[in-house]
């Protein structure tokens, strides 16, 4: 069994007063995503996707054994029009997974602060058959410290829905199910590829790259028509980056009748933690995100 791990990095030198924060800051990120991965109980190959090429030896400083691990470069010049284009660097692995489909067993796509801990892949290999075979999503929590309490930082209210599988109780994630990456077997990315979302313009929304009036009289291939009646509205480029982390659970897709999350005599698991290293919204006060604990999402 082998697993193909596809990360996102985008580089800068630079520090600016946004989301992305530069390279040096998030290298030691990196090398605890590496490090992990070098303890899973299956091959892990790994592909970082990036914007500039850098020296693996910054973050790789112990030799990784577990698999390979690769630079791919890409050039964003496609999307120079885009407003945002930056974020359109989570595209750019797709092609390369696409044409991986045959030769692994297991597909992670994920940011490049996404620490997804060994206990949290047996959590998901151990019970994703069975929900799959319910139309269910295997759930996960992405979890940021704050004073040493965990936070979950993707809900803004508790969770109370509940539902039983084989005997084992989920507790159902009707709120966000968004957890910055995605895993999925051979079978199921397949069946992804093999439909319309695999474009991600279906999930992210048509509208934000594309102007159907333009398309309906033929001049939707010209770029900067496209830009001036239609991407420069897009008030939300970072959606882009959440379009292809979302995989095939957002809301809207009906690909799946719930995302759910196991639990445990009536609590949640331990397993189905997955941590956003860089802590962002439990420590900022701008919205609600990232203010429920780990311990008290259950209503």
């Amino acid at each position: 069994m082998k697993i193909s791990a596809h990360i996102t990095f985008f580089y800068r030198d630079e520090q600016i007063d946004d989301r992305w924060t530069n390279a040096d800051k998030k290298f030691p990120y990196l090398k605890k995503i590496i490090d992990e991965y070098n303890t899973y109980p299956v091959n892990v190959d790994i592909y970082i996707h990036t914007n500039k090429t850098f020296d693996l030896e910054i973050i790789n400083n112990n030799e990784y054994n577990n698999g390979t691990l690769k630079i791919v470069k890409h050039n964003l010049n496609k999307y120079i029009l885009f407003k945002g284009k930056n974020y359109y660097l989570t595209w750019a692995s797709r092609k390369t997974i696409k044409k991986q489909r045959d030769k692994y067993d297991i597909f992670i796509y994920q940011e490049d602060d996404i620490l997804i801990p060994k206990n949290a892949f047996n959590y998901w290999k151990e019970n994703k058959s069975e929900c799959i075979e319910n139309r269910l999503n295997l759930g996960f929590l992405r979890i940021e410290l704050k004073d040493d309490i965990e936070y979950v930082s993707d809900l803004e209210k508790k969770l109370s829905k509940k539902i039983e599988v084989n005997n084992k109780q989920y507790l159902i994630n009707d709120v966000n199910p968004y957890c910055a990456f995605w895993i999925y077997d051979k079978n199921e990315l397949s069946a992804w590829i093999n439909s319309k979302y695999w474009n991600l313009i279906n999930i992210h929304g048509r509208g934000a790259v594309v102007s159907l009036k333009l398309e309906k009289i033929g001049l939707n291939r010209i770029p900067i028509l496209r830009y001036l009646l239609y991407s420069y509205r897009n008030k939300r480029p970072d959606s882009a980056m959440e379009a292809s982390a979302i995989g095939l659970n957002g809301l809207n897709l009906n690909w799946y009748k719930h995302t759910v999350i196991l639990l445990d005599k009536n609590n949640l698991t331990e397993d189905c933690r997955v941590y956003h290293l860089s802590n962002y919204y439990a420590n900022e006060n701008e919205t609600a995100m990232g203010t429920i604990k780990f311990n008290e999402l259950i209503q």
